[in-house]
């Protein structure tokens, strides 16, 4: 890009040629294709279809009234071009600017943006003529280019910075869901083998008490009568003879 656009700029329509709005045409598209490369999300739509108005008028550049024109729809474009830009540069911080994690890169960083702002606040109000305006602009292009490029920068290892910690909580988590399953496995395999002893130890006391169960059924009347008390003994057997002498009901 050339130093200043005053350098090729033309105060008075009369004065305009074909080369001149070549000029203007060529340094427009580089503008447009250096901003956009480093900084643009958001396309110069607008400074595009001015260079396209303005490459039909040079097609008919017969005529001193298309060559102005051309001329015209160039330099819109190329003020167009630095307009969205210094939007975006702003709008670029804005956004950007909060991820970066060093406070003190963080303040270098907005320092330099604010001096460029001013400047360029500074030159809105104290210029006479857009060409001035704009030529302002253009000088801080290459040094906001650059703020751009560190912000970025600042940004990217921020972003390393906090992809690696993430990296790191999420394979401590790993770690503790894996853990936390050999736990859950642990306790799966206590509860199994306890449950097991406690089925197996159930089975073995139904045999013995299945077994037992007649055994001390038939076993019974003999127990009770050998651990009866021995004055209930003898009024058993008392009884028992007593009975022995009842006269039957069968008979008369």
């Amino acid at each position: 890009m050339k130093a200043s656009i005053q350098d090729f700029n033309q105060d008075s329509d009369s004065n305009i040629t074909i080369e001149d709005v070549k000029v203007w045409f060529f340094e427009t598209e580089k503008l447009i294709r250096t901003t956009a490369n480093l900084s643009l999300e958001v396309t110069s739509q607008q400074a595009i279809n001015q260079l396209r108005y303005a490459a039909h008028h040079i097609l008919k550049s017969d005529k001193q009234e298309d060559v102005i024109e051309a001329y015209k729809h160039c330099k819109r474009a190329y003020y167009d071009t630095l307009d969205l830009f210094i939007l975006t540069l702003n709008d670029r911080f804005v956004t950007s600017l909060v991820y970066v994690e060093n406070s003190e890169k963080r303040t270098n960083i907005a320092e330099k943006l604010k001096k460029i702002l001013i400047k360029i606040q500074t030159e809105r109000f104290k210029v006479q003529t857009r060409v001035e305006y704009y030529d302002s602009i253009q000088s801080q292009l290459i040094e906001s280019l650059n703020l751009l490029e560190e912000l970025s920068l600042a940004a990217s290892i921020s972003s390393d910075t906090q992809e690696q910690e993430l990296q790191k909580v999420i394979d401590e988590n790993e770690q503790l869901r894996n853990h936390n399953n050999k736990l859950e496995n642990d306790v799966e395999k206590h509860i199994q083998e306890q449950s097991a002893k406690i089925t197996k130890n159930s089975y073995w006391f139904a045999i013995v008490l299945t077994i037992l169960t007649p055994v001390g059924l038939l076993f019974q009347g003999s127990l009770t009568d050998y651990f009866r008390d021995p004055t209930t003994k003898v009024e058993y057997s008392l009884n028992l003879d007593k009975a022995s002498n009842l006269p039957s009901l069968g008979k008369k």
